[in-house]
């Protein structure tokens, strides 16, 4: 078979692909039980705004644990974004909301690809991928809210790599709907992208200021009583945060039987978030290159990126929807597997893609398959702590999330993804200005340009 032959059969291959697996996700989005649950608490927060009612009544008067129980739990301006919800009828919701929220997915899809060289099969590969991502699964039955946020995640860090420390607002706005995407400060603080992170936290105190003018009595309720039990964190199994696998070993709990009760517990939580970052900090790829201390000469990069794996890590509740938000790593990660050296340095290389896989089956199938006994039953309790099978099932999201983290700076500093800088007004330039860390030392990375 010809080469223009062998293109065609990938392309038709991975196209067939995409079709299966695309029914599959909406087969799954359309039919699930309950139907979109999280859509209904969307809505209805925006009736209330409209009504004059409380926010948070009907979630403060729910018993059972705090973070499962059904309300709402955003911040003010959330609802007050939400507001066009009141307007649409009901039958016709949840269509437009899967509508709009794939739409900002596509769009940072679009962002990211745009700036990698790489072919059509490349992409047609990543779409695959990214329609098997079983937190979008998850984002998708429940008619979550995380996708508009990793679009704003994603229009912050592209914009800020392509030397634009105004993008930042973009992040402030996140932060402000969701507070988790305000650790990416500290990714812009180590890289001395102190404009970027000014445009982080002004935008983050404005937007808050708007919503807390417009419902001060919602807002002052959120910071005092949702946001601190929130903060409390839970152990049930879904939590696939740092703070979840803790309080499933150390700490007693309505959900497992403790391996030892700690009552430091919460220092051991921030002591190993403490280590993560200090591990992204020794081991994440310098990419900017600093001239005479203008940020606006920074080249244009994709190292914040690397960081994303620690805003579920180290947040108290880390549901595994809110997992969509290691997408654009996993893109660049996916657009790296083509630069592989093959076959000079193929132990090494295998080592990476190996690592690389065992990360997505823990993302993609492995989370698709039953986990053990109900979680509910005594012998859960017990086997969610002591059965290690049983303790790698349940949190295998938050493994999966750890070896992308761990394995992300390893395979994007030997050889990375090529990138194009876009002009100005839209063009691309020629592939002089293509992005190769591969090239880079660290002291060259440390010199002016």
């Amino acid at each position: 078979m010809t080469r223009r032959g062998n293109e065609i059969a990938k392309t038709a291959l991975l196209a067939a692909s995409i079709a299966v697996i695309g029914t599959l996700y909406l087969v799954a989005i359309l039919n699930a039980v309950p139907p979109h649950p999280d859509l209904v608490i969307y809505a209805r927060g925006a009736k209330d705004l409209v009504a004059g009612r409380p926010l948070y009544e009907a979630y403060l008067q729910s018993p059972g644990d705090p973070t499962l129980r059904y309300g709402f739990i955003y911040p003010p301006l959330f609802a007050i974004l939400l507001l066009p919800l009141s307007l649409v009828p009901p039958a016709a919701l949840p269509t437009l909301w899967l509508i709009a929220t794939h739409s900002a997915l596509a769009f940072a899809f679009w962002l990211v690809f745009r700036r990698l060289a790489v072919g059509r099969t490349v992409t047609l590969f990543a779409i695959a991928l990214t329609l098997a991502f079983y937190p979008l699964w998850v984002e998708g039955s429940q008619a979550q809210a995380n996708l508009p946020i990793l679009l704003l995640v994603t229009l912050g860090l592209v914009g800020i790599s392509d030397g634009k420390p105004r993008s930042g607002i973009w992040l402030g706005l996140a932060a402000a709907l969701k507070l988790t995407p305000a650790l990416l400060i500290l990714w812009l603080l180590w890289e001395r992208r102190f404009r970027a992170a000014a445009w982080i936290a002004g935008g983050f105190v404005a937007f808050s200021a708007v919503a807390a003018m417009l419902r001060p009595a919602d807002t002052l309720t959120y910071a005092t009583r949702v946001l601190p039990m929130l903060a409390g964190g839970t152990a049930y199994y879904s939590n696939q945060s740092i703070a979840g696998l803790v309080a499933r070993l150390f700490k007693a709990n309505p959900y497992t039987t403790p391996v030892v009760q700690l009552p430091w517990e919460p220092i051991l939580v921030l002591i190993v978030v403490a280590g993560l970052i200090g591990y992204w900090i020794l081991r994440a790829p310098n990419l900017t290159l600093p001239k005479r201390g203008r940020e606006s000469h920074k080249a244009r990069d994709f190292s914040g990126l690397t960081f994303l794996p620690l805003l579920p890590l180290a947040s108290a509740v880390s549901w595994e929807h809110h997992l969509v938000i290691l997408l654009p790593l996993v893109w660049v990660l996916i657009a790296r597997v083509p630069s592989l050296t093959f076959p000079r340095k193929w132990g090494r290389e295998m080592a990476r893609l190996g690592v690389l896989g065992v990360a997505l089956l823990c993302l993609l199938a492995i989370p698709h398959l039953p986990i053990g006994p109900p979680y509910a039953s005594d012998f859960a309790r017990a086997a969610h702590t002591t059965n290690p099978l049983l303790i790698a099932g349940a949190n295998r999201l938050l493994a999966g999330t750890l070896i992308l983290f761990a394995a992300a700076p390893w395979m994007l500093r030997v050889a990375a993804p090529t990138l194009t800088l876009p002009r100005k007004r839209g063009r691309e330039r020629g592939v002089a200005q293509q992005w190769r860390p591969s090239t880079w030392s660290s002291s060259e990375l440390d010199r002016p340009a």
